[in-house]
């Protein structure tokens, strides 16, 4: 059983730390991705003058690397054009590169993969050659598998063993097949359910394209909240989902229709110099917060949002206010 009165105990971020670029572990699939269990993103825009929001960033080409067959008219070489690829959260300028070979041999059918890497440089990869052509990675007539850290920009296939100028069909370049964009697919913030589960999801799931086979790498950077004890709070109200239902009617009859919200969250303070400071420096800012209903034990509330500030000034005593929670991720119970 909670304490009654003074027994709980409010934190609010007020601080952070910083972490650059970490590859996000894969879960079961790849299209769930997570950062080191116990952190999670900030989401505050200005700390003490630092804005710790998040940033997600996928391997892949963000713009340019064209591949054409090669203007020079020679056999079994294509021209790269020059753009820019994100590698661990860095974009790497990729010059021009002509002439690049695609040579073939051995069977009639063979795939290459085109490659770019940390330092803007392009490759040519083959496949193993076949009698025919395969969609699977590392297999007789499938494409090789690409190098970790490299980023796969498109594609070539051949089925001739007789040398000639590449075919602009032959050159392949859709997305999630055979090429790697940064901006495709997007992805989506999942809330933590509980503290140590912060995760994002991609729109489709990654090839397993990479040597491993593993899918091309996810990286955020971001800071985890550091978080303070608020003093001298009172009347605290966690955000918790509220339910009410409509009432529909039809030709038949009147039915029901459930709805579902995440209300705010709330909580009175006493304003002296310190915690003026404080909450003043955080108010119209997105910060987590965590509520514990009883300070003794380690159960809390952890939940997330804009705060607003309403000042009361009584004629006596302490100047206090009243601050709303604009809640954007609540009510979670750890």
């Amino acid at each position: 059983m909670y304490k009654r009165g003074s027994g709980g105990k409010l934190e609010m971020e007020a601080g952070g730390t910083y972490y650059t670029y970490e590859a996000m572990t894969k879960q079961a699939d790849t299209q769930h991705y997570e950062v080191t269990a116990g952190r999670l993103f900030s989401n505050a825009e200005d700390v003490n003058g630092v804005d710790q929001r998040y940033t997600v960033a996928i391997d892949g080409l963000k713009s340019g690397c064209a591949i054409i067959p090669a203007v020079s008219g020679s056999n079994d070489v294509i021209d790269v054009g020059a753009g820019v690829v994100v590698i661990a959260g860095v974009e790497v300028i990729v010059a021009e590169d002509t002439d690049v070979a695609v040579a073939r041999g051995g069977s009639a059918c063979i795939k290459y993969s085109i490659m770019a890497d940390s330092s803007g440089v392009v490759t040519a990869e083959a496949g193993t050659t076949h009698t025919s052509l395969s969609t699977t990675r590392a297999t007789n007539g499938g494409p090789p598998l690409v190098t970790v850290g490299k980023v796969e920009i498109g594609q070539v296939w051949y089925t001739s063993l007789t040398p000639a100028v590449v075919a602009a069909t032959a050159i392949k370049i859709v997305p999630e097949q055979h090429r790697e964009l940064s901006y495709y697919p997007g992805w989506f913030y999942i809330p933590p359910v509980t503290n140590d589960d912060q995760k994002i999801e991609v729109g489709v799931a990654l090839m397993l394209n990479h040597t491993g086979p593993l899918s091309r790498v996810v990286y955020a950077e971001y800071y985890n909240p550091v978080f303070i004890k608020l003093d001298d709070v009172s009347e605290v109200k966690p955000p918790r989902k509220t339910y009410t239902a409509t009432e529909e009617n039809t030709y038949d009859a009147a039915r029901k229709v459930s709805n579902e919200s995440l209300g705010d969250g709330s909580f009175k303070i006493l304003m002296d110099e310190r915690t003026n400071s404080l909450i003043k420096q955080a108010e119209g800012d997105v910060r987590w917060f965590r509520w514990y209903a009883d300070k003794t034990k380690d159960d809390y509330v952890l939940f997330q949002g804009r705060v607003q500030m309403s000042d009361e000034y009584p004629v006596k005593g302490i100047m206090q206010a009243t601050i709303t929670v604009i809640t954007e991720i609540g009510g979670i119970d750890k």
